[in-house]
Protein backbone atom coordinates (compact mmCIF):
# COMPACT_ATOMS: atom_id res chain seq x y z
CA UNK A 1 0.00 0.00 0.00
CA UNK A 2 1.16 3.27 -1.17
CA UNK A 3 1.64 6.61 0.80
CA UNK A 4 -0.01 9.76 0.26
CA UNK A 5 2.27 12.68 -0.99
CA UNK A 6 2.03 15.68 1.11
CA UNK A 7 -0.91 17.84 0.38
CA UNK A 8 -2.66 15.59 -1.36
CA UNK A 9 -6.52 15.91 -0.41
CA UNK A 10 -6.49 12.20 0.43
CA UNK A 11 -4.58 13.65 3.42
CA UNK A 12 -7.77 14.56 5.04
CA UNK A 13 -9.28 12.04 7.63
CA UNK A 14 -11.89 9.48 6.15
CA UNK A 15 -14.73 10.47 7.91
CA UNK A 16 -13.87 14.23 8.65
CA UNK A 17 -13.38 15.32 12.13
CA UNK A 18 -14.95 18.85 14.37
CA UNK A 19 -11.80 20.59 13.25
CA UNK A 20 -11.97 19.48 9.21
CA UNK A 21 -12.57 21.95 6.23
CA UNK A 22 -14.71 21.63 3.44
CA UNK A 23 -13.98 23.74 0.43
CA UNK A 24 -16.87 25.12 -1.54
CA UNK A 25 -17.53 25.55 -4.64
CA UNK A 26 -17.81 29.42 -5.32
CA UNK A 27 -20.64 29.39 -7.20
CA UNK A 28 -22.51 27.63 -4.19
CA UNK A 29 -20.92 30.57 -1.88
CA UNK A 30 -22.47 33.04 -4.06
CA UNK A 31 -26.04 31.95 -4.23
CA UNK A 32 -25.97 31.64 -0.33
CA UNK A 33 -24.58 34.84 0.25
CA UNK A 34 -27.63 36.27 -2.45
CA UNK A 35 -30.22 34.51 -0.52
CA UNK A 36 -29.55 36.03 2.80
CA UNK A 37 -29.11 38.93 1.74
CA UNK A 38 -32.72 38.77 -0.15
CA UNK A 39 -33.95 37.40 2.99
CA UNK A 40 -32.72 40.23 5.46
CA UNK A 41 -33.30 42.91 2.38
CA UNK A 42 -37.07 41.56 2.23
CA UNK A 43 -37.51 41.79 6.04
CA UNK A 44 -36.75 45.59 6.30
CA UNK A 45 -38.64 46.46 3.48
CA UNK A 46 -41.48 44.32 4.69
CA UNK A 47 -40.54 46.69 8.04
CA UNK A 48 -40.55 49.86 6.26
CA UNK A 49 -43.72 49.26 4.30
CA UNK A 50 -45.22 48.54 8.06
CA UNK A 51 -44.12 51.55 9.49
CA UNK A 52 -45.04 53.95 6.71
CA UNK A 53 -48.41 52.43 7.26
CA UNK A 54 -48.52 52.67 10.39
CA UNK A 55 -47.82 56.15 10.22
CA UNK A 56 -50.73 57.16 8.42
CA UNK A 57 -51.63 59.86 6.47
CA UNK A 58 -48.33 62.43 6.59
CA UNK A 59 -49.86 65.79 4.95
CA UNK A 60 -52.77 67.55 4.19
CA UNK A 61 -54.46 65.97 1.43
CA UNK A 62 -53.73 62.60 2.45
CA UNK A 63 -55.74 63.04 5.26
CA UNK A 64 -58.68 64.70 3.96
CA UNK A 65 -58.47 61.75 1.26
CA UNK A 66 -58.10 59.05 4.08
CA UNK A 67 -61.35 60.62 5.81
CA UNK A 68 -63.49 60.32 2.87
CA UNK A 69 -62.45 57.21 1.94
CA UNK A 70 -63.30 55.61 5.21
CA UNK A 71 -66.96 57.61 5.18
CA UNK A 72 -67.15 56.02 1.62
CA UNK A 73 -66.29 52.51 3.19
CA UNK A 74 -68.40 52.59 6.09
CA UNK A 75 -65.23 52.35 8.76
CA UNK A 76 -66.64 55.23 11.31
CA UNK A 77 -63.43 53.97 13.59
CA UNK A 78 -61.11 55.03 11.39
CA UNK A 79 -62.83 58.22 10.23
CA UNK A 80 -62.54 59.38 13.91
CA UNK A 81 -59.26 58.46 14.10
CA UNK A 82 -58.16 61.58 11.57
CA UNK A 83 -59.52 63.32 13.91
CA UNK A 84 -57.72 66.01 16.83
CA UNK A 85 -60.57 66.59 18.59
CA UNK A 86 -62.89 64.40 20.09
CA UNK A 87 -66.67 63.98 19.73
CA UNK A 88 -69.04 65.20 22.61
CA UNK A 89 -70.51 61.94 22.49
CA UNK A 90 -70.79 59.11 19.87
CA UNK A 91 -74.72 58.21 19.84
CA UNK A 92 -74.69 58.67 16.04
CA UNK A 93 -71.10 57.71 15.46
CA UNK A 94 -71.25 54.35 15.14
CA UNK A 95 -70.78 51.86 12.18
CA UNK A 96 -74.74 50.92 12.28
CA UNK A 97 -75.53 54.76 11.99
CA UNK A 98 -73.15 55.42 9.23
CA UNK A 99 -74.29 51.83 7.25
CA UNK A 100 -77.93 53.58 7.33
CA UNK A 101 -76.74 57.22 6.31
CA UNK A 102 -74.68 55.54 3.52
CA UNK A 103 -77.67 54.14 2.05
CA UNK A 104 -79.64 56.84 2.10
CA UNK A 105 -77.36 59.25 0.95
CA UNK A 106 -74.44 57.58 -0.38
CA UNK A 107 -70.80 59.83 -0.47
CA UNK A 108 -69.33 59.85 -4.28
CA UNK A 109 -67.80 61.46 -6.95
CA UNK A 110 -65.05 62.74 -4.24
CA UNK A 111 -62.20 65.03 -5.79
CA UNK A 112 -59.74 66.77 -3.50
CA UNK A 113 -59.37 70.18 -5.62
CA UNK A 114 -55.99 71.90 -3.67
CA UNK A 115 -54.92 73.27 -0.67
CA UNK A 116 -54.01 76.39 0.91
CA UNK A 117 -51.64 75.63 3.41
CA UNK A 118 -53.45 73.78 6.39
CA UNK A 119 -56.84 74.20 4.95
CA UNK A 120 -57.99 71.12 1.95
CA UNK A 121 -60.81 72.15 -0.65
CA UNK A 122 -62.79 69.24 -1.98
CA UNK A 123 -65.84 68.42 -3.64
CA UNK A 124 -68.39 65.50 -3.88
CA UNK A 125 -71.67 64.50 -3.60
CA UNK A 126 -73.76 63.19 -0.79
CA UNK A 127 -77.14 61.27 -2.17
CA UNK A 128 -77.85 63.98 -5.15
CA UNK A 129 -76.42 66.54 -3.05
CA UNK A 130 -73.06 68.59 -4.63
CA UNK A 131 -71.16 69.69 -1.96
CA UNK A 132 -68.28 72.17 -1.77
CA UNK A 133 -66.13 72.03 1.48
CA UNK A 134 -63.17 72.75 3.18
CA UNK A 135 -61.25 70.81 5.48
CA UNK A 136 -58.66 72.30 8.61
CA UNK A 137 -55.84 70.07 9.16
CA UNK A 138 -53.42 70.75 12.52
CA UNK A 139 -50.73 68.99 13.86
CA UNK A 140 -50.58 66.67 16.63
CA UNK A 141 -47.91 64.10 18.11
CA UNK A 142 -49.76 61.86 15.86
CA UNK A 143 -49.17 63.52 12.59
CA UNK A 144 -51.08 65.48 10.81
CA UNK A 145 -55.21 65.14 11.66
CA UNK A 146 -58.19 67.09 10.78
CA UNK A 147 -59.39 70.04 13.29
CA UNK A 148 -62.30 67.43 13.99
CA UNK A 149 -63.91 64.48 12.21
CA UNK A 150 -67.20 65.05 13.21
CA UNK A 151 -69.84 67.95 12.61
CA UNK A 152 -73.30 68.65 14.72
CA UNK A 153 -76.90 67.68 14.00
CA UNK A 154 -78.97 71.10 16.18
CA UNK A 155 -82.13 69.97 16.00
CA UNK A 156 -84.58 71.98 18.25
CA UNK A 157 -88.23 71.12 18.25
CA UNK A 158 -90.90 74.25 17.75
CA UNK A 159 -92.29 75.08 21.61
CA UNK A 160 -94.69 72.93 22.88
CA UNK A 161 -94.03 69.70 20.62
CA UNK A 162 -91.93 67.31 22.59
CA UNK A 163 -91.98 64.39 20.32
CA UNK A 164 -89.08 61.68 20.01
CA UNK A 165 -86.78 62.52 17.43
CA UNK A 166 -85.58 59.17 16.16
CA UNK A 167 -82.32 59.15 13.71
CA UNK A 168 -81.93 55.92 11.75
CA UNK A 169 -83.64 54.27 14.31
CA UNK A 170 -81.37 55.57 17.06
CA UNK A 171 -83.24 58.07 19.82
CA UNK A 172 -81.56 61.74 19.99
CA UNK A 173 -81.89 63.05 23.29
CA UNK A 174 -79.50 66.07 23.40
CA UNK A 175 -80.04 69.20 21.45
CA UNK A 176 -76.49 68.84 19.60
CA UNK A 177 -75.10 65.90 18.47
CA UNK A 178 -72.14 64.71 16.74
CA UNK A 179 -72.27 62.95 12.99
CA UNK A 180 -70.39 62.42 10.25
CA UNK A 181 -71.21 64.01 7.05
CA UNK A 182 -74.15 62.73 5.49
CA UNK A 183 -78.07 63.64 4.99
CA UNK A 184 -80.19 62.72 8.16
CA UNK A 185 -83.88 62.07 7.95
CA UNK A 186 -85.39 63.14 11.43
CA UNK A 187 -88.53 60.56 12.46
CA UNK A 188 -90.86 60.57 15.68
CA UNK A 189 -90.73 56.75 15.46
CA UNK A 190 -94.80 57.05 15.69
CA UNK A 191 -97.23 56.11 12.81
CA UNK A 192 -99.40 58.74 13.17
CA UNK A 193 -97.56 61.72 13.25
CA UNK A 194 -94.04 62.81 12.81
CA UNK A 195 -91.73 65.94 12.50
CA UNK A 196 -92.43 67.41 8.59
CA UNK A 197 -90.50 67.90 5.58
CA UNK A 198 -88.09 70.27 6.86
CA UNK A 199 -87.13 67.75 9.51
CA UNK A 200 -83.96 66.14 6.96
CA UNK A 201 -80.81 67.49 7.58
CA UNK A 202 -77.80 68.30 5.52
CA UNK A 203 -74.52 68.22 7.63
CA UNK A 204 -72.36 68.47 4.48
CA UNK A 205 -68.84 68.83 6.55
CA UNK A 206 -66.81 67.78 9.41
CA UNK A 207 -67.39 71.30 11.41
CA UNK A 208 -69.81 71.98 14.02
CA UNK A 209 -69.49 75.80 13.18
CA UNK A 210 -71.48 74.91 10.46
CA UNK A 211 -74.38 73.21 11.69
CA UNK A 212 -77.82 74.59 10.51
CA UNK A 213 -80.37 75.17 13.15
CA UNK A 214 -83.50 72.58 12.37
CA UNK A 215 -86.12 73.35 14.08
CA UNK A 216 -88.57 70.43 14.33
CA UNK A 217 -92.14 70.69 13.79
CA UNK A 218 -94.64 67.86 13.56
CA UNK A 219 -97.67 67.17 11.87
CA UNK A 220 -99.96 64.29 10.76
CA UNK A 221 -98.29 61.59 8.86
CA UNK A 222 -100.85 60.56 5.35
CA UNK A 223 -101.61 57.76 7.97
CA UNK A 224 -102.59 60.05 10.38
CA UNK A 225 -104.90 61.96 8.10
CA UNK A 226 -106.65 58.88 7.28
CA UNK A 227 -107.36 58.24 10.38
CA UNK A 228 -108.28 61.41 11.58
CA UNK A 229 -110.78 61.79 8.30
CA UNK A 230 -112.00 58.38 8.84
CA UNK A 231 -113.33 59.17 12.12
CA UNK A 232 -114.83 62.30 10.95
CA UNK A 233 -116.62 60.80 8.14
CA UNK A 234 -118.76 58.42 10.21
CA UNK A 235 -119.32 60.49 12.54
CA UNK A 236 -120.76 62.80 10.07
CA UNK A 237 -122.27 60.28 8.09
CA UNK A 238 -124.15 58.43 11.45
CA UNK A 239 -125.58 62.10 11.72
CA UNK A 240 -126.65 63.03 8.67
CA UNK A 241 -128.34 59.51 7.82
CA UNK A 242 -130.24 59.39 11.06
CA UNK A 243 -133.93 59.18 10.87
CA UNK A 244 -134.19 61.63 14.00
CA UNK A 245 -134.87 65.45 14.76
CA UNK A 246 -132.78 65.28 16.87
CA UNK A 247 -129.89 62.41 16.93
CA UNK A 248 -128.35 61.65 19.67
CA UNK A 249 -124.41 63.00 19.67
CA UNK A 250 -124.98 65.07 16.78
CA UNK A 251 -124.34 69.36 16.70
CA UNK A 252 -127.83 70.05 15.03
CA UNK A 253 -131.23 69.29 15.54
CA UNK A 254 -134.96 70.56 15.01
CA UNK A 255 -138.35 70.69 16.37
CA UNK A 256 -141.47 69.40 15.58
CA UNK A 257 -144.90 70.34 16.96
CA UNK A 258 -147.15 67.47 15.68
CA UNK A 259 -146.33 63.92 15.08
CA UNK A 260 -143.53 63.10 12.92
CA UNK A 261 -144.04 60.28 10.65
CA UNK A 262 -141.39 57.06 11.43
CA UNK A 263 -138.53 57.19 9.02
CA UNK A 264 -139.56 60.96 7.71
CA UNK A 265 -137.00 62.61 8.32
CA UNK A 266 -134.12 63.35 5.78
CA UNK A 267 -130.91 65.70 6.60
CA UNK A 268 -128.93 66.86 3.53
CA UNK A 269 -125.61 69.53 3.27
CA UNK A 270 -127.10 71.53 -0.04
CA UNK A 271 -123.25 72.91 -0.32
CA UNK A 272 -121.51 70.08 -0.62
CA UNK A 273 -119.41 67.31 0.77
CA UNK A 274 -118.46 69.04 4.58
CA UNK A 275 -115.08 66.66 4.36
CA UNK A 276 -114.00 68.93 1.41
CA UNK A 277 -112.75 71.44 4.43
CA UNK A 278 -110.78 69.11 6.05
CA UNK A 279 -107.85 70.49 7.17
CA UNK A 280 -106.57 68.92 10.26
CA UNK A 281 -104.42 71.38 12.64
CA UNK A 282 -101.82 70.38 15.21
CA UNK A 283 -103.35 71.68 18.99
CA UNK A 284 -100.22 73.73 20.08
CA UNK A 285 -100.63 73.36 23.51
CA UNK A 286 -100.72 69.48 22.89
CA UNK A 287 -99.12 67.89 20.22
CA UNK A 288 -101.10 64.64 19.90
CA UNK A 289 -104.36 66.48 19.94
CA UNK A 290 -105.36 67.13 15.98
CA UNK A 291 -108.41 69.48 15.41
CA UNK A 292 -110.10 70.14 12.19
CA UNK A 293 -112.68 73.10 12.05
CA UNK A 294 -116.02 72.79 10.53
CA UNK A 295 -118.44 75.37 9.19
CA UNK A 296 -121.77 74.65 6.80
CA UNK A 297 -125.64 74.48 7.07
CA UNK A 298 -127.77 71.19 7.23
CA UNK A 299 -131.61 71.03 5.92
CA UNK A 300 -133.61 68.63 7.66
CA UNK A 301 -136.84 67.87 6.12
CA UNK A 302 -139.71 65.44 7.02
CA UNK A 303 -143.55 64.43 7.29
CA UNK A 304 -145.11 65.89 10.38
CA UNK A 305 -149.39 65.69 10.98
CA UNK A 306 -149.77 64.65 6.99
CA UNK A 307 -148.02 67.57 6.09
CA UNK A 308 -144.15 68.43 4.67
CA UNK A 309 -141.78 70.06 7.06
CA UNK A 310 -138.44 71.26 6.92
CA UNK A 311 -136.11 73.05 8.77
CA UNK A 312 -132.47 75.04 8.14
CA UNK A 313 -129.58 74.59 10.38
CA UNK A 314 -126.38 76.71 10.65
CA UNK A 315 -123.34 75.48 12.82
CA UNK A 316 -119.83 75.46 13.36
CA UNK A 317 -117.39 72.86 15.37
CA UNK A 318 -114.42 71.29 15.93
CA UNK A 319 -113.21 67.76 14.78
CA UNK A 320 -110.93 66.75 17.05
CA UNK A 321 -108.89 63.01 17.34
CA UNK A 322 -106.76 62.41 20.68
CA UNK A 323 -103.80 59.98 19.18
CA UNK A 324 -101.72 59.55 22.75
CA UNK A 325 -102.70 55.86 22.57
CA UNK A 326 -102.06 55.58 18.49
CA UNK A 327 -103.61 51.94 18.73
CA UNK A 328 -107.12 53.25 20.39
CA UNK A 329 -107.74 57.02 19.04
CA UNK A 330 -110.06 59.52 21.06
CA UNK A 331 -112.49 61.25 18.19
CA UNK A 332 -114.37 63.88 20.07
CA UNK A 333 -116.85 66.93 18.69
CA UNK A 334 -116.76 70.34 20.41
CA UNK A 335 -119.44 72.70 19.39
Amino acid sequence: MGHAAPGDPTDAPAHGGPWARVKLPMTIVVAVLAIALGVAGGFGLTSLVDRNNAAGPDDPEQVVRAYLRALTDGDAATALSLGAEPPPETTLLTPEVLARAREHAPLTEVEVTGTDGTVVRAEYRLGDRPVTAEFTVVDTPDGPRLARAWGLLRLEPAAGHDLARMVFGVQVTEPRTAVFPGVYPVHTGRELIDWDEDATVLVDRPDPHAAPRTVLRPRLTPAGEEVFAHHTREFLRRCLTAKQLAPEGCPFSAEARGEVAPGSVVWTVPDGDPMAEFEPRIDFDNVLVTTARFDFTVVARWQEDGESMNAERYFDGRATLDISDEDAPVFTWRN
